[in-house]
């Protein structure tokens, strides 16, 4: 296959993975696939609910994994309609699937105008039978098969009556027996037989393991015992046939399975070059009247290492039975902690080779309208929270278009097995989890599955309560003036304030000033070092001052005049509420005079100075002393190196301080800003070289750190009033 082009997705729409039957048409479409460069996606909404009866929001919402198809881009779609139990589920499935422009393939009845294709029932059914009549010589032979409107049902009754006619021997209409494939017909059966209501026929053939061990059940719980008085033969294969000794039919959903992708693939436009040899097969066993000795026991070798591997993974699960997954997802508090958390409980899931958690762009719901969240269908853009594989975990948390389903899909890769099962809780949609499998047989989605789903999905309901709880706090602090501990204006207040305050200080020819106040460290013995501060406020400045609180560690003072004392006064004050035992914490001071007269510049100046303070207390940096042996290294560097490509930013993040308070502070050691020293220096080194060098004007710009020789033309003008070659001639 040319890796550049996309390889091609074939969906396998299931209700559910539970019997060896499940398993088996999974493999077989996935080994057909495989053989085609196919990657097969089983869709499932695990639970296979009954009736009408069994819906709640909580299964719907598994359901909803069924609208998939209508987002992905997929190939082509294979849709399992026998194996649902509710009709209105597979109605909905198909009205959704006619609408799509990709090929479908319903593998059952009554589909609507989807095509079908059936299993290879009539000549299987054919060879057992045959086996009772050429083997065992048994005449009188019953059949119980399914719905008498049922293609399966036909075809495996037609194989009865081949056999039987084909051997000489009539058949009674009351001999054939219709039901559902489940145990209440041949239960009834065999209760009428217990109670001499029918008589004992030599056989009785029926058309699914499920009736052939719920008849055996009630025939020996009256006494009559198979195969001595009755044989009894199943068809389907399932693994609890291996306890009952059933003889019957297997490979009938792999076989199917292999056949739909071959049929799939042709209505794809895809030549099926190779078609997988998987034919169903007969397992004589001791309920037909053969000898253990005589029985085939060697096709049921894969049936028992489903069974081993089912034990494994139950004894694998018992590790696992007291994890504390609901508690751990319930103490997260960020998106990165349940992150974490997913990565770290993964592992419970045995046989997974990897797992793609898909959320929803909107699973953290409106906090305006907590009420409305999706119920159906998925985003346009989803978020791929987490990304994990054997091994290392492939990149992650980063968002994708729906229609590419899963990323890993977009990616180079050999054909693979995944399957998508619903992320909920309630009724509310929160996206998708993929799981890779190596084999079929690896798929386990059993009880602590859906409990680690159910887990996973409470953690994101724990996230959205805790955000809506935070945007709860900070709607209540935007709404009011005043901070609620300290009684001082909040943010909004001093923004509200600022005007009226600036106005009266103009009025009175005052200039407008605020001090920024901060604690670098915490006190211990129980003391709230930021409400020792605000006391210590309280007690110092003026009534014509305004005390705001900017944060929880950060005080601001507006007055009309400077505050040099302040400092010292605010130290004393919580000297005198500490007393003598304890030393007080270091207080942190920022003052600025307001100049401009816009109001929004006043808000950014503050919001900056705000900023600065906090790198102070995480600093632990005072005053400028701190920062000035940084500043003169910083000045001695650029004297060196004038033509080095100076990075502000860079610079102030080495240093620890905003580029505004860097700025400020530059000014104030060296009598000019960070530019402008920049810019002198490079002039001062470009009239050095013209004076003592040779070197081309252009050579000099670069010397001098210009790449653009017109702008170092303009800007050596600008300081010296000459150009380079006037200031040459004159030197």
């Amino acid at each position: 296959m040319d890796m550049t082009e996309r390889r091609k997705r074939i969906a396998l729409i299931m209700p559910e993975i539970i019997d060896p039957s499940d398993h088996e048409l999974i493999k077989g479409v996935n080994m057909q696939a495989k053989k085609l460069g196919m990657d097969t996606i089983v869709i499932t909404g695990i639970y296979n609910s009954q009736n009408e009866l069994q819906q709640d929001e909580y299964i719907s919402a598994l359901e909803n994994i069924y609208t998939i198809p209508e987002y992905a881009e997929l190939d082509g779609i294979i849709f399992a309609s026998e194996r649902f139990r509710k009709q209105s589920l597979i109605s909905r499935i198909i009205e959704h699937l006619v609408k799509l422009d990709i090929p479908c393939l319903a593998l059952g009845d009554n589909c609507g105008s989807l095509p079908v294709i059936h299993s290879r029932q009539r000549e299987y059914i054919y060879c057992i039978i045959k086996h009772l009549i050429d083997v065992h010589r048994y005449r009188d032979i019953w059949f119980i098969t399914g719905r008498p409107d049922s293609y399966s049902s036909s075809e495996r009754t037609a194989g009865y009556l081949s056999a039987m006619k084909e051997s000489g021997l009539s058949v009674r209409e009351d001999r054939i027996f219709y039901g559902d494939y489940w145990k209440t017909v041949p239960s009834q059966i065999a209760k009428k037989i217990v109670d001499g209501e029918l008589e004992r026929p030599d056989a009785i053939a029926c058309a699914s393991d499920v009736m052939a061990v719920a008849l055996i059940e009630t025939l020996e719980s009256g006494g009559i015992h198979v195969p001595e008085d009755i044989a009894v033969t199943g068809y389907d294969g399932g693994w609890y046939t291996l306890f009952r000794g059933l003889t019957t039919i297997s490979g009938r959903d792999m076989q199917l399975g292999a056949d739909a992708v071959c049929r799939l693939s042709c209505m794809m436009g895809v030549q099926t070059l190779e078609r997988s040899d998987l034919p169903q097969k007969v397992n004589i066993r001791t309920s037909c009247g053969c000898s253990p000795q005589k029985a085939n026991w060697k096709n049921d070798l894969s049936l028992e290492k489903r069974f081993e591997k089912k034990i494994n993974h139950l004894m694998y699960r018992q590790q696992f039975l007291i994890s504390d997954l609901i508690e751990r997802f319930s103490a997260v508090d960020t998106m990165e902690d349940w992150i974490v958390q997913a990565d770290q409980s993964l592992h419970i899931m045995d046989g997974v080779k990897g797992a793609d958690i898909c959320l929803c762009e909107d699973w953290e719901i409106d906090f305006e309208n907590t009420d409305v969240f999706r119920k159906c269908g998925y985003s346009e853009i989803m978020f791929l929270a987490l990304s994990k594989r054997q091994g290392n975990n492939a990149k992650d948390q980063y968002k994708f278009n729906v229609k590419d389903m899963l990323p890993a899909l977009s990616q180079k890769h050999e054909p693979l097995l995944a399957v998508l099962t619903a992320l909920s809780l309630g009724s509310q949609v929160m996206g998708y989890i993929a799981c890779y499998y190596e084999d079929a047989d690896d798929i386990q989605l059993d009880d602590s599955y859906v409990n680690w789903c159910n887990a996973a999905a409470n953690g994101l309901r724990v996230l959205q309560n805790k955000d809506y709880q935070r945007w709860q706090r900070e709607r209540l602090e935007h709404l009011a003036v005043r901070d609620p501990v300290t009684g001082f204006l909040n943010q909004r207040g001093l923004e509200e304030s600022l005007p009226d305050f600036i106005t009266r200080c103009r009025k009175a020819h005052c200039n407008s000033y605020i001090t920024i106040i901060g604690c670098s460290e915490e006190i211990s013995a129980g003391y709230d070092t930021s409400l020792l501060l605000a006391n210590g406020l309280r007690s110092t400045v003026s009534d014509n001052m305004i005390l705001c609180r900017g944060s929880e560690q950060i005080y601001m003072v507006l007055s009309d005049k400077p505050l040099p004392t302040l400092k010292e006064d605010i130290q004393n004050s919580m000297t005198d509420l500490l007393g003598t035992q304890l030393r007080s914490p270091s207080i942190l001071i920022i003052s600025h005079m307001f100049i401009s007269r816009n109001l929004s510049e006043h808000i950014s100046e503050i919001k900056e100075l705000m900023g600065e303070m906090m790198n102070m207390i995480m600093y632990n940096i005072s005053d400028i002393s701190d920062y000035r042996q940084a500043l003169e290294q910083l000045r001695h560097k650029l004297i060196r190196q004038p033509q080095k490509d100076w990075n502000v930013t860079d610079i102030t993040k080495e240093i620890g301080i905003s580029q505004s308070h860097m700025q400020r502070l530059y000014r104030e050691m060296f009598g000019r800003t960070f530019t402008e020293d920049l810019i002198t220096l490079r002039i001062e080194k470009a009239e050095y070289l013209l004076t003592h060098t040779d070197l081309r004007i252009t050579e000099i710009a670069a010397e001098c750190g210009y790449n653009n020789e017109t702008h170092f033309m303009r800007q050596f003008k600008k300081r010296t009033n000459l150009t380079p070659t006037q200031f040459r001639e004159l030197k």
